[in-house]
């Protein structure tokens, strides 16, 4: 894939993951999960990134309405934790991510314009402290947010 069309894919998606995890400048990401059913956990995680992005068939049928790229954008961690609504403390650290936020998502563009799509496993916002003010360095990452392969 070009680095063009990586990077492009990556803006996306950094866009959208901004808005549902604070990412801070040790390398840990926070965020807070909204049950559907009620309730809400903190989750926290290390070493938070995209591990690959990976071009997608489009079919005659997804042409007609209106879809004319696709992509699976995989995320990786080290380890997360939790905080749930009962507990008084932080879980222990598990090796790999929260089984309820998506390991990958879909990024689809239609009519020009590309689209991250998370899924429906409840809501996810930021959490865990504020996020630290842009830099001008780094890609244009959240401060804390890695590029795959760094």
């Amino acid at each position: 894939m070009p680095a063009t069309e990586q990077d492009e894919v990556l803006t996306v998606v950094e866009e959208m993951i901004g808005k549902k995890i604070s990412f801070h400048p040790d390398g840990h990401a926070s965020s807070i999960h909204y049950h559907q059913g009620g309730g809400a956990t903190r989750v926290e995680w290390k070493d938070f990134k995209v591990v690959s992005i990976t071009p997608q068939a489009v079919t005659t049928a997804d042409r007609a309405n209106g879809i004319t790229r696709r992509y699976l954008v995989g995320f990786g961690c080290v380890a997360s934790r939790t905080w749930g609504p009962r507990d008084s403390n932080w879980s222990e650290w598990r090796n790999g991510g929260y089984l309820l936020f998506p390991s990958a998502i879909r990024v689809e563009e239609m009519s020009g314009k590309l689209v991250a799509t998370l899924g429906e496993r409840g809501q996810f916002m930021r959490g865990g402290g504020a996020i630290q003010p842009a830099s001008s360095s780094g890609g244009g990452l959240p401060p804390g947010m890695k590029r795959a392969g760094q």
